[in-house]
């Protein structure tokens, strides 16, 4: 029996594909030269591509915050007691920093231990009335750093 072991290489709008057959226990090669159809080549190229990008979708990407409260740009008539962020996969927050208009570092007190997770919660002492912004870093549970920032404003 004839069985091929095919290896394909590409060249312009050809394909060539060399046959590795055993023929009689005698390896032999032969050349196979066939022209492409552009169009079914095009098709393939594209829906391989599409899947790629956008097939796997949520496996590949990384944690992504989906709600703060307070909301990002949220005016309140009250000092807020907590700052919480919500994650839609696990996150360890590496830095959460509070800092006013002027730039002054407001104390927060984490309650996550560096873990990941989905929701931090952070206590806080009263702020006074002002413009408020909130920065965070940290590591997705793949690896990813990550960082974000959110804003809001106490009257």
């Amino acid at each position: 029996p004839h069985t091929p072991i095919g290896l394909l290489s590409w060249c312009k709008s050809f394909r060539i594909k060399s046959v590795f057959s055993l023929l009689n226990g005698n390896l032999t090669t032969r050349w196979h030269v066939t022209k492409i159809n552009i169009k079914q080549f095009s098709l393939q190229l594209l829906v391989t591509s599409m899947f790629l990008f956008f097939g796997p979708g949520q496996g590949w990407a990384h944690s992504k915050q989906e709600t703060t409260i307070p909301a990002n740009n949220a005016i309140l008539t009250e000092a807020p007691a907590e700052l919480v962020l919500k994650f839609d996969k696990p996150m360890r927050i590496t830095k959460l920093a509070l800092t006013d208009q002027a730039g002054a570092d407001y104390k927060v007190q984490r309650t996550d231990q560096m873990k990941h997770v989905l929701k931090l919660v952070a206590q806080l002492d009263p702020v006074p009335n002002g413009e408020y912004k909130v920065d965070w870093r940290g590591l997705s549970e793949d690896g990813h750093p990550m960082k974000g920032t959110f804003s809001f404003t106490v009257k």
